[in-house]
């Protein structure tokens, strides 16, 4: 969780820039709790994906990359961007595509 800083501006980095950079960069769980009472805060989301087709990999890290980069099997494996999408909408909601009740 982040802690307040007054003037701060805070970015969360989604799963597509922890994919592309092999894990140098993680992915942070997007969450905004409450303010406290009688504190403002403002939480504007946005977010920018990938075109539902495009295939994602990681991209090529310098040489002399810090030791916290991975080379497993998720991030060396390319995945089209509508499956990840799938992936974690079906496993974040409880609903299923296409099962008729």
């Amino acid at each position: 969780m982040a802690q307040p800083v007054p003037g701060a501006l805070v970015l969360n980095i989604g799963d597509m820039v922890e994919k592309w950079t092999a894990g140098r960069y993680t992915s942070t769980l997007h969450r905004v709790l409450p303010s406290p009472p009688n504190r403002s805060r403002i939480s504007v989301p946005f977010f920018y994906e990938p075109n539902a087709l495009a295939c994602i990999r990681p991209l090529q890290l310098p040489a002399r990359a810090p030791p916290t980069v991975t080379t497993s099997d998720y991030y060396a494996r390319e995945v089209m961007y509508i499956e990840h999408l799938y992936s974690k909408v079906s496993s974040n909601f409880d609903f299923q595509v296409g099962v008729e009740e």
